[in-house]
Order: C-alpha cells, then sequence, then structure tokens
C-alpha cells in the first residue's frame, strides 16, 4: 500500500534502534509480522523491511503503537518524556503524579500491562519516591 503526500516522509534511526525497539515490543506482545501487517494496512513484506532497516512511514506509528502496546516515544527514542516531565514537576505536583501512577496501575487491566511497562512505571514510582523525600529533607 503506498502512502501519498506528507505520510511518504519516513523516519530513520542510526544503529536500527527503532527495528530493535519494535522487534522487542513485538516479542512482548506476541505479535506475529502477519498480525503486524493487517493492524497496520501494510504488507508483511513491509513489516520485515521496517524490522531490518527500522525506516517507518509516520502514518504507521499510532497503529504500530496501539497493537504492540508501546508508547510512539518508546518505539521512537527508547524513553518516555515523563523523566524531563517530573524533573520539571513542582513538589505539590508530584505526590499528584505519583497518586494517578499507582492509581493507574491499580486499575490497568492485567493483559494491556507488559513486564516492560511494569518495569517503567516501578522505575518512575520509585523516582518520584526519591525525589520526593529529596525535596522534603531540603525544605
Amino acid at each position: 500500500m503506498a502512502a501519498s503526500g506528507m505520510n511518504q516522509v519516513m523516519l530513520d534511526t542510526s544503529g536500527n534502534a527503532i527495528a530493535r525497539r519494535l522487534r522487542e515490543g513485538m516479542n512482548d506482545a506476541k505479535v506475529t509480522n502477519a498480525q503486524l501487517a493487517e493492524a497496520t494496512g501494510a504488507t508483511i513484506q513491509a513489516v520485515g523491511d521496517w524490522l531490518r532497516t527500522g525506516k517507518i512511514a509516520r502514518d504507521r506509528l499510532p497503529s504500530i503503537s496501539q497493537k504492540i502496546r508501546r508508547s510512539i516515544d518508546w518505539l521512537l527514542i527508547g524513553e518516555s518524556p515523563i523523566d524531563d516531565v517530573i524533573d520539571a514537576l513542582p513538589a505539590a505536583d508530584a505526590q499528584q503524579v505519583f497518586d494517578f501512577i499507582i492509581y493507574k496501575i491499580e486499575k490497568a487491566p492485567t493483559p494491556y500491562l507488559s513486564q516492560e511497562q511494569a518495569k517503567s512505571y516501578t522505575e518512575m514510582i520509585e523516582r518520584l519516591k526519591r525525589d520526593m523525600e529529596k525535596r522534603k529533607t531540603s525544605s
């Protein structure tokens, strides 16, 4: 399926990091090339190319992200900008973010929380706890 216009712009990465993360996300979500192709409207050959080169058309990213249950940020850069957000939070807001993350984890349906996501949430919670304690002791 050929893309046109703005969708023709391709994302690239050095070292095939996107390809590695895509493969990891597919493995964790137990998604086959055929299933990803069907979910994205691409061909199986296109999925193979993504896995080999890391070059993915922008218009495919939302459906890939949904199918492998990972954020587009994670797929493209390997991390979430949440770390920058946490660093910029005033101390009063950090507790609200912490409470929200705990709430989301408790309410998340088990099949939709991969091991990698659980690890990421756990690391975020631990970082928030340390940050809040640090702010309390320096006040």
